[in-house]
């Protein structure tokens, strides 16, 4: 039986209290980011397609990157990861806010995504070797939560801010962005009093190479996990990056309410994520994550279908919980399912198919909805969410069968 949240916190070391607090500040930035940067290239007179280039850019960066930032991870830590990852973060948004040619722009993007895929490589098997073994799957909850809580935060305020400011909209969104990039970069004061001891190694390209290699051939869960990541990946590129487009253009919202939609959606989610163990005590890993994942696909329809802002941001909120809150289920289930030494690399390769299939959906549809409709990603997202599932529950159900492997496999 999974323990409270606050003896958890209260037990918890102190590496895991320090990243989660660099991780609260460092998603401020990046949730005041993903609400504004959309809009502000439109505002700036960009189309859809160049949002849609900008978005695809930073992820196809994150995700061919993520097998390099895996193995500088083994080499040089997590600390040193965790800082570097924010600091490109940091550096990417504030390039797009004192640069405005288009150049500069796709530069932005591509350290934006250099910084996404060092951190986000970096975060998994950190949380996994700093929790206990039965304090694991919440460690991910909780990580999940402050990312979502943190981002509501930034989407809530920057919204609000822009519209708030006495300036011209564009240098509002300026200064708003540089603000909470910031916080950001504050992150790494935080990751500095993380201690860590790296253990020397022989570090050989050709090695790495081939343990990565090994990995997704020798492991029979790995290359199954990656086909089912790239599915979804290829889902949520087709909608995610660009909502608030969708919601600014198709239904009408304002800056104000969009930023609003998102923090409260980020809100449900984070506390979807929190409840997501117990969730999962009852009805297992496998079926508890294909069962909440089926459950959005309603919900998704109705943000295609439906016009009014205030019944879609619903649909958003209630869409984003149940599609979501089975991440840190599905991470902790990862890493467990390999050895220590290969997390790193799984949590790379892991990043890389989510992340190139984002990159190329999100081309498609920022294409669709220039070219087409606003509504067509969303039939085809639900299409691939549907699929994606299936494979997971048909591949992935049978370990819950067997306690003793599963057990086995997750205190590795």
């Amino acid at each position: 039986m999974p323990e409270s949240y606050f003896t958890l916190v209260k037990k918890m070391s102190k590496n895991l209290k320090l990243y989660f607090t660099a991780s609260f500040f460092a998603y401020l930035g990046l949730g005041a980011g993903n609400v504004l940067v959309n809009l502000y290239l439109v505002e700036k007179g960009f189309s859809a397609d160049v949002v849609g280039m900008y978005q695809s850019i930073k992820l196809f960066t994150t995700g061919l990157l993520a097998l390099p930032a895996g193995m500088v991870c083994n080499k040089m830590g997590f600390k040193w990861s965790l800082k570097q990852g924010l600091f490109f973060i940091g550096t990417g948004i504030l390039i797009l806010v004192f640069f405005d040619h288009q150049l500069f722009v796709y530069l932005s993007s591509f350290v934006w995504g250099l910084g996404l895929s060092v951190f986000a490589v970096s975060a998994p098997p950190f949380i996994q070797e700093n929790a206990e073994p039965r304090q694991r799957q919440q460690a991910f909850s909780i990580n999940f939560a402050v990312m979502m809580l943190s981002q509501m935060m930034g989407n809530l305020i920057s919204g609000r801010l822009v519209e708030f400011l006495p300036y011209e909209t564009l240098f509002s969104y300026r200064i708003t962005l540089g603000l909470f990039t910031s916080f950001t970069l504050v992150g790494i004061l935080f990751l500095t009093g993380i201690k860590e001891t790296i253990k020397p190694f022989n570090f050989s390209l050709q090695g790495q190479l081939k343990g990565i290699i090994n990995l997704a051939t020798k492991n029979n869960y790995v290359p199954k996990l990656l086909t089912c990541h790239i599915l979804i990946g290829v889902g949520a590129g087709l909608i995610v990056p660009l909502l608030n487009v969708f919601l600014k253009e198709n239904v009408g919202a304002t800056i104000g309410q969009i930023g609003t939609i998102m923090s409260i959606s980020q809100t449900t989610t984070a506390f979807a994520a929190l409840m997501a163990p117990f969730i999962v005590l009852r009805l297992g890993k496998i079926k508890g994550i294909s069962l909440l994942r089926l459950s959005s696909i309603p919900f998704l329809l109705a943000i295609a279908l439906l016009q009014n802002v205030y019944v879609v941001g619903v649909a958003v909120f209630i869409r984003s919980s149940l599609m979501n809150m089975t991440h840190p289920v599905e991470s902790e289930l990862s890493m467990g399912l390999v050895e220590k030494e290969e997390r790193a690399p799984l949590s790379a390769l892991l990043k890389t198919m989510d992340s190139v299939g984002r990159a190329f959906s999100v081309l498609l549809g920022g294409y669709l909805m220039s070219n087409i409709g606003y509504t067509i990603p969303y039939y085809l997202t639900c299409i691939i969410y549907v699929f994606a599932t299936i494979l997971f529950y048909k591949w992935f159900n049978h370990i819950e069968k067997d306690k003793s492997q599963l057990t086995q496999n997750l205190q590795m």
